[in-house]
């Protein structure tokens, strides 16, 4: 079993106070279980995920009233189950090495030389990928506007299953993949934050849209 993490951050601050930042995620998990018998059966259990994370911002001030935020970020999401359990031709060689990854690497991809056994692979993964502007317009005492809009694309595969069966050294070899998806949401919004004496509003309006496929469901929210 093993895990590891990466974390990085860097920011910068420009000569026109401009501000961009980099922050990036990197780990994974994996888990190896593995048996070899006496008989030449060797037994074997992969678990393993990863996810990686990363994000880039730039903050700009056009003047003393008017300011934004810019932000583009991706995640991935990647994971593996696979189980084996196989019947070599020759058991004395797999027990003589079966401390050496070489020879167990080797036997593991020559398929004439399993007997009996099974070989099940899974894996699926998530991709995704954002993109954010924020605007916000100190027009005066009385009235600070905000406006901006997010865009998000997610492409998502549910797994893919590839099995081998070996019935008296006779591979019988099957993929099977679960339809791909691509959906996507976003939104478009507006709001000005209102001051006038006692009285005080927060006033704003929201277009938002989700995709699905070909279909698009759209959705407005009026804030007040």
């Amino acid at each position: 079993y093993y895990f590891y993490d990466i974390n990085l951050k860097l920011s910068h601050t420009c000569k026109n106070d401009d501000k961009v930042a980099l922050s990036f995620y990197m780990g994974d998990d994996r888990y190896l279980g593995e048996q070899i018998e006496s008989g030449g059966l060797v037994i074997k259990n992969v678990h393993k995920w990863g996810n990686i994370a990363a994000n880039t911002s730039w903050s700009h001030a056009y003047g003393k009233k008017l300011f934004s935020d810019l932000s583009l970020s991706y995640a991935r999401y990647r994971g593996k189950m696979y189980s084996s359990e196989v019947l070599y031709y020759n058991p004395a060689i797999v027990v003589a090495k079966r401390n050496s990854s070489f020879y167990r690497n080797l036997y593991e991809t020559r398929t004439d030389s399993i007997i009996e056994g099974y070989k099940s692979n899974f894996t699926n993964s998530l991709n995704d990928v954002m993109l954010r502007m924020d605007w916000d317009w100190k027009i005066d005492t009385h009235n600070d506007v905000r406006f901006g809009f997010n865009c998000q694309s997610i492409f998502f595969n549910p797994g893919n299953t590839a099995t081998e069966n070996y019935v008296s050294g006779i591979r019988y070899y099957e993929n099977r993949s679960m339809p791909r998806t691509i959906s996507g949401d976003g939104y478009v919004y507006v709001e000005d934050e209102m001051k006038y004496g006692r009285f005080e509003a927060n006033v704003g309006v929201n277009f938002s849209g989700y995709l699905v496929g070909k279909k698009i469901y759209p959705k407005v929210q009026p804030r007040l």
